[in-house]
């Protein structure tokens, strides 16, 4: 989000798009670090901001030119946030991928049923940077080779 103030506003047509006609206008905005000429667009007849105005924007490079998002600054804030907000939902994503990860490990033979929790646990403190993950350990062999009878029969 870039904020700076409008120093050359012109209509430039307009569009029919998913949510109605589009009217667009022709804008130059001074920033700090320069001035930019782009495209907005509004519902409105009239853009609701006039030359002399200050204004936050998105700006982007479309392959039809510069492009500005109008940002409310309240509206950034309450996004930003939420992106707070949803970076403590990664733990539980980090927690759900763990989890499958670990349930994958059973399923390949690489980690017994019993330790699965565990590994889940190690995988999601790392993912969170707070561990490193040992290597797993492979399960003992069960070998089961029943006693011949007949072997303790053999008389030499």
């Amino acid at each position: 989000m870039k904020t700076g103030t409008i120093t050359n506003l012109q209509p430039a047509g307009g569009y029919d798009g998913q949510n109605g006609h589009i009217n667009t206008f022709r804008m130059t905005i001074q920033f700090p670090d320069g001035m930019v000429t782009g495209e907005i667009g509004t519902k409105s007849q009239n853009y609701p901001a006039n030359v002399g105005d200050s204004i936050s924007v998105d700006v982007s490079q479309t392959q039809y030119g510069v492009r500005f998002k109008k940002v409310n600054p309240q509206y950034a804030q309450q996004d930003a946030q939420q992106g707070q907000q949803n970076n403590t939902n990664g733990k539980k994503d980090n927690k759900s991928f763990a989890m499958a990860y670990a349930k994958d490990l059973v399923v390949a033979d690489k980690i017994r049923l019993g330790d699965m929790v565990g590994w889940a646990t190690v995988m999601e403190d790392w993912m969170g940077g707070r561990a490193q993950i040992p290597q797993p350990q492979q399960p003992p062999q069960q070998n089961f080779d029943p006693p011949n009878e007949l072997d303790s029969e053999v008389p030499f």
